[in-house]
């Protein structure tokens, strides 16, 4: 804060040595009121001086302080940043309905529509849940109701239970990893778990 008002701006690097700013900061000190002074710049520092984002508007020092009009620049400039920012990314934000929480919610309504027990194959799946499915997405879908059946949502099961097995074991080792080989996922089924 000293380095700020009678030095300028501590970034991008300081232009007080750290010898240079202590002697300054002995200097500036009020004889007899050692302790009253380093409170007050403490309680300065916490409130108005702080070193992410100084109030220099409503700075007491601002009209001699060295670094209040860079400093000032550069809050003036982020705030800008930060509103165009929060406005592009707005525009740019992923719509709802291409999120992993939508697909969920959706596996979870068309197996909701199902008659009790019934389960259903993901290539029959997928297209109910998302639009333009194609085989390619068998894989991602794989891993979307193997993470539904870990959080105990719904049932998976295989036309060949061995082999399905044994890609739920190498499935648990890396739960990111869900391409096993297609024919073991063209036979996977998925339900509601039992109640």
């Amino acid at each position: 804060m000293l380095h700020r008002i009678f030095a300028g701006p501590e970034v991008p690097r300081p232009r007080l040595t750290d010898r240079q700013l202590w002697a300054l900061a002995e200097r500036a000190v009020p004889a007899g009121q050692g302790y009253d002074w380093n409170q007050a710049l403490m309680d300065f520092g916490s409130t108005v001086c702080t070193a992410r984002k100084p109030a220099c508007l409503v700075c007491p020092l601002r009209d001699c302080c060295l670094a209040m009009p860079a400093i000032g620049t550069a809050l003036a400039e982020q705030q800008r940043d930060r509103r165009h920012a929060a406005r592009d990314g707005a525009a740019r934000a992923t719509p709802f309905t291409s999120t992993t929480r939508y697909y969920r919610g959706q596996t979870l309504r068309v197996l909701g529509t199902l008659a009790g027990g019934d389960s259903i194959a993901l290539d029959d799946l997928g297209p109910r849940v998302k639009p333009g499915y194609t085989a390619a997405d068998r894989p991602w879908l794989h891993g979307l109701v193997s993470q539904l059946a870990r959080d105990g949502l719904v049932a998976l099961r295989a036309a060949s239970p061995a082999s399905y097995q044994a890609a739920t074991v190498r499935e648990a080792a890396a739960a990111y990893t869900v391409a096993d080989t297609d024919d073991e996922l063209v036979a996977v089924r998925v339900s509601l778990p039992e109640a």
